[in-house]
Parts: C-alpha cells; structure tokens; sequence
C-alpha cells in the first residue's frame, strides 16, 4: 500500500472536506503533521476552484498584534530555553575538536567514532535565505546553516532571498533547532513567481534524501492542486526514513488555536505548536507573522532536538524502536508524549518541550528517557 503524500493527505484532504474553500482561508493557521498511511482519497476536480497557485500562508501582524500575542509568543521560547540547554550539553560533549585524546577511554575507536557523531540535519525547502541578514549571517560563520551543501534550484542564488519568506522560517528553524545542522534548498524566488515550482519542489525533495541525508524536511508551504512527481518525491522519503515536516494547524503559543485552520481529521493525530504572532526579521527590520509557515519550521527544530536527545540518551533501543523513530507513527508517539491535549474546534495536541517533563529538574534526562520509551513501546 502506498504511502500518500503528506501535503495531499493533510492539506488538501481538509480543503476538499470544505467543498473547496480557498486557500486564503487557512490564514494565521501552522502545525506540523506527518505522512500517514493508507491510499490517497480519490479527488474531484469539479469541487476545485480555479485560483492561482499559492504556496505560502503568512500574514503580517505588525499593527493588529496585541501585546498579549507577542508576550505568548515570546513565552514559548522562553519555557523552552532549559531544553535547549540540555540539547546544547549533548552537542557540547559531542564537539569532537574539544576531546582530549590522550584519555584512555577514548583510545576505543568505536567510542571515538559515537564522539564524533553528526549533526541532525534539516533541510528547508523554500524561497532561499537573506544572508545579509543579521541573524543568519551568524547562523552560517557558527555553522548552524551549511553554507557548502545548501543549493538553489533557480536561477538567483541560495542566499538571496527577495521575498524573504525562506530567512523566517530558517530563522524560527534555528531558535527551535539550536545544534541542527540547517541545509537550504532554494525552489523559488518570490511567492508570485512559481512558474515550474512543483517539479522542482519534487526535485528538490530527492536531493535532500539522497544527496543530503536529511534527518528532516521542512515543507512551510502547501498546494491546492494534486502532482504525481511530489507525490511520488514525499513517497520516496517516507521510504527512506526522513521525517517530512508541513504545515496544517497553529496556536498561539500557550496552546489556544489559531483562528483560522482547516477542520480536524477524526482519524488522525491533529498536532499544532506555535504559529501566532512571531518576530522574524523582515527586510532588517523586525515584525510580526502568523501563518502556517512558521510553525512547520518550530515542529521540525523540536523534532530534531528529539532526535538528537534519544540518539545520545536512550542508548538501549532496539534495532525496531529505532527504525519505528523515524516514522509517522513513532514519531507521532514521542510528540504525544511532549505535547497535551487542547480542545478547540475538537481535540487536538499542543507541542512544547515542557510538556514532557520539567526541564529544570535535576531528574529531568531520566523523566524524558522514561517518556520516550514509553512512547516507543507502545508503537
């Protein structure tokens, strides 16, 4: 049986569900959902409105923001700031160059190899990034953004970004993300300049799962109309035990829904994190956003975060559980376990590191062991 697309399944499907409501209506709306199982529903392109293609879902907020949006937006990072610690401690340990290698516990080759262990890896498909920009000017000389492996699938560069959609949403990926490794795929230059974007969307996908070796791909985008080769690019993924990464549902940063999202699926995990009210830096200003886009980005950090803590803490898998971790439904099992249950609309699941365990804790590591094989087991 194979495996549909994610964007199909968890954009589109709603839309339908809608009898084609268009698209500007998901405004304000993010999350992060997973590729699931099963067959692609049958669509019908009588119910589909003819509407020019639209990818990204963003909304400037500079004047109607309350101070309350921004203080629960900025109340999000904050909470997380004693897990991003404790993922900044693994990769600390990590930092092979540190090592001093006359001690003789290191002389083991296989030891010395688990030291030097590499950098999750995301990789952004979208408009490219700023690199003149403050923020990612740093996130390129620390490394944080791969500036050798990242590649533009159009004519301007990888780091020039016009629209500046792509530096947001790489922005938010390395708040959420602090020891990932960030690769760039650059697959259009502005958001009313998508002529030939989805075959190279589609191209672009295999590039990160055969070229790259992505851990996870970040699509903060969507599409109302179905194409067999993303199709088939997002199916070839799922096989290869990458993580794919889009938006579909948002919250504010406390865990109360944004106001416009696409209807619940009965049938599926219904994930959203933060997506409202965000300061991302906008042609060297800064202001504020909402929009589906820029929850994608924070899913897939707090994803990555995870990986690398399991990879470096819950040493004991098994060859199934590790395998099961990089798919929808192990995946979706460690996200339960950071996440709690918010009822908006229907029951849906708030992800934020704290809803694991404590951070603060001096226990804190062995609670989130505990949780994450818990989650595992019971896939």
């Amino acid at each position: 049986m194979r495996r549909p697309a994610v964007m199909y399944q968890r954009i589109l499907k709603p839309i339908f569900r809608r009898n084609g409501q268009l698209f500007e209506e998901l405004k304000q709306s993010s999350a992060a959902n997973f590729a699931p199982c099963g067959t692609l529903p049958p669509f019908r392109s009588t119910i589909i409105p003819v509407v020019p293609l639209q990818l990204f879902d963003t909304q400037d907020l500079s004047l109607p923001m309350s101070q309350e949006k921004l203080d629960r937006s900025n109340q999000f990072f904050n909470d997380a700031k004693a897990f991003f610690r404790h993922i900044k401690a693994i990769r600390s340990d990590l930092n092979f160059s540190d090592l001093d290698l006359s001690d003789p516990d290191l002389r083991d080759p296989d030891l010395l190899m688990s030291k030097k262990r590499k950098k999750i890896r995301i990789v952004l498909l979208d408009t490219g990034i700023d690199a003149e920009e403050t923020r990612m000017e740093m996130a390129i000389d620390d490394g944080r953004i791969n500036r050798a492996e990242s590649k533009s699938f159009v004519d301007s560069p990888w780091d020039q970004d016009d629209d500046m959609h792509g530096t947001n949403v790489a922005e938010l990926a390395t708040r959420a993300a602090p020891t990932a490794e960030i690769i760039i795929g650059k697959i259009c230059e502005r958001r009313d300049k998508l002529e030939d974007v989805l075959p190279r969307l589609a191209k672009a996908i295999r590039w990160a799962v055969k070229e790259k070796e992505a851990d996870v791909i970040c699509l903060a985008l969507g599409y109302r109309t179905p194409d067999e080769a993303v199709e088939r690019a997002v199916d070839y993924a799922i096989a290869k035990r990458v993580l794919v990464v889009a938006p579909a549902s948002n919250d504010d940063g406390l865990g109360e829904r944004g106001s416009m999202n696409p209807p619940r699926l009965d049938d599926e995990k219904n994930f959203l994190t933060l997506g409202v009210g965000i300061d991302v830096l906008w042609k060297g200003e800064t202001k504020l956003k909402s929009g589906t886009s820029f929850a994608a980005p924070i899913a897939a950090g707090f994803i990555a975060c995870m990986l690398e803590f399991i990879t470096d803490k819950v040493t004991d898998l098994s060859a199934v559980q590790v395998k099961k971790l990089k798919r929808k439904k192990g995946m979706e099992a460690i996200l339960r376990k950071m996440s709690k249950k918010v009822y908006v609309g229907g029951k849906h699941y708030f992800i934020h590191p704290q809803n694991m365990c404590d951070w603060e804790r001096a226990d804190a590591v062995q609670r989130a062991v505990s949780r994450v094989k818990e989650a595992l087991r019971d896939v």
